[in-house]
């Protein structure tokens, strides 16, 4: 929360600059402190990076304890969290602002006795869970069962390396939730790191970030996109500190229309025999079984609902509300999406195969899509569009009306872990989001700002268009003994994902 301090502090025309340094333990408690004139530095904060920040700095100490060993200042199990400080002169107090907590990168580390230099290179926490000064997993292959809690794998994982500061929230169909189920079976290779496997599992949530907070605490949440928040500064604050400004709209990066070919989900049974009484599919499902000895498939029977089981069916005719399925007989069992809930009227296309996952523990089928998940989405100004893959934005001058349409084509990789047309759906907007407003950017450089984050909304008057906006910072670099920040901005235009 700024305060009025620190408005104060910027508004000075005598600024006064202090550093300070704790030193941490494994447990983020300060057990000493590093004192010295700061001969350089920098710090760069991005939105775009798991790593969310860096530091660099050079300084003069006389303390001669900085050697590297298990009971000096500089060890693996030692973190360190430097500070800037600005005099307010008019009660002569220090205002301290935290620059975040960081490992030391040993080899950049160095020390000259001579003249009391020291060097200090440093990333913030997430090197502990990759390579970079973590470790790898245990050498033996690893399964995350489907079904399993991916806040319980999480916490785990993150309990295995030491970590045990988190808040953990998933970005789900444009809303929080605290935990989800793990949709398949995720199966790592020996010399695997806890940041490869929490990466994958945030990321079947488009719109989902994780990062290491100024104290240390690791975080996965919603990636925020300034709706429904109040601007941190207004340009009468930032044009008095503004140094120089760069627009830098992108032409060959900008895509208004993106499809998503997502998983192929092969069904465990399937049938075409299906018919529909009232609000109920009833289904004579046919198990698709290989025989090995043969090499051709053979059919049994579905005798009982089997937790995870996927069925594939060919849907009659176009669904009505609080739809279910009910297969050979053994009872009738609701259809749901992604979020619990049931699937509206008219959702599901007459003559189309689909795939559904029934759930045990909810007792459901979750709708999971047609064979091969599918989502698109364009950008429009037409407030009249009532296309499910509209996304309506009045004022971007990027929509398929301004500039034809844009299509960018999204397949292999980590799509095809995507397991749901929903899910496929919320990544089509997610990659619009970053394909349109993302790319309509403004650099600027200012003085130094210290309570300024990624994420942070701003208005600010440009000097050569003369036009005023509201804009999200997505990256930070800062040079406090240069007395220079710059910092990157994406206009604001409502969210969409």
């Amino acid at each position: 929360m700024v305060t009025q301090k620190d408005i104060e502090l910027l508004m000075q025309s005598n600024k006064e600059l202090f550093f300070k340094l704790d030193l941490l333990n494994q447990d983020l408690r300060t057990i000493d402190y590093i004192e010295g004139n700061l001969i350089s530095d920098n710090i760069s904060i991005s939105s775009d990076s798991d790593i969310r920040r860096t530091y660099n700095c050079e300084l003069i100490v006389t303390d001669n304890s900085f050697t590297i060993g298990k009971d000096k200042k500089i060890w693996f199990n030692k973190r360190i969290r430097p500070y800037i400080g600005m005099k307010l002169q008019r009660t002569q107090e220090i205002i301290w602002y935290c620059l975040g907590t960081f490992l030391y990168t040993n080899e950049n580390y160095n020390y000259d006795a001579t003249t009391k230099q020291l060097s200090l290179s440093c990333e913030d926490m997430m090197c502990l869970l990759n390579d970079s000064r973590g470790s790898q997993l245990d050498g033996y292959t690893r399964t995350i069962k489907q079904g399993s809690d991916a806040r319980e794998v999480i916490i785990a994982l993150l309990k295995e390396v030491g970590i045990n500061k988190y808040y953990i929230e998933f970005n789900k169909n444009n809303d929080t939730v605290s935990t989800f189920e793990i949709p398949y079976d995720m199966t790592y290779n020996a010399g695997s790191t806890a940041y490869t496997i929490i990466k994958e599992i945030v990321d079947l949530y488009a719109g989902t970030q994780m990062y290491f907070d100024l104290y240390g605490a690791f975080i996965i949440s919603k990636i925020p996109t300034g709706e429904n928040e109040i601007n941190v500064l207004n340009d009468e604050i930032i044009q008095p500190l503004l140094i120089s400004e760069q627009l830098n709209t992108s032409l060959s990066n900008i895509y208004n229309h993106i499809q998503i070919w997502g998983k192929v989900n092969e069904p465990d049974y399937y049938s075409k025999n299906v018919t529909m009484s009232g609000s109920v599919y009833f289904v004579d499902a046919i198990k698709q079984k290989l025989d090995e000895s043969t090499n051709q498939y053979i059919e049994s029977p579905y005798k009982e609902y089997v937790n995870f089981d996927l069925i594939g069916i060919t849907i009659p005719s176009t669904n009505p509300e609080n739809t279910r399925i009910n297969i050979n007989s053994l009872g009738s069992i609701p259809i749901v999406d992604d979020q619990g809930n049931p699937l509206q009227q008219n959702y599901l296309d007459a003559n189309t195969d689909c795939v559904f996952r029934y759930r045990s523990a909810s007792n459901d089928f979750l709708y999971i899509g047609q064979y091969q998940c599918y989502g698109e989405a364009y950008l429009t100004n037409n407030t009249n569009d009532k296309s499910d893959y509209a996304v309506i934005n009045q004022d971007s001058q990027f929509s398929v009306e301004e500039i034809g349409h844009k299509l960018k084509v999204l397949t292999g990789g980590d799509y095809d872990k995507i397991y749901t047309n929903n899910l496929c759906r919320q990544r089509c907007r997610y990659e619009l989001y970053n394909a349109t407003n993302m790319q309509e950017t403004i650099s600027i450089n200012v003085v130094p700002i210290p309570f300024l984050d990624v994420n942070q909304k701003v208005q600010f008057t440009s000097n050569s268009t003369y036009q005023t906006h509201d804009y999200l910072i997505t990256n930070i670099s800062c040079n406090y003994s240069e007395y220079s920040m710059t910092l990157n901005l994406s206009r604001y235009y409502p969210a969409y994902i």
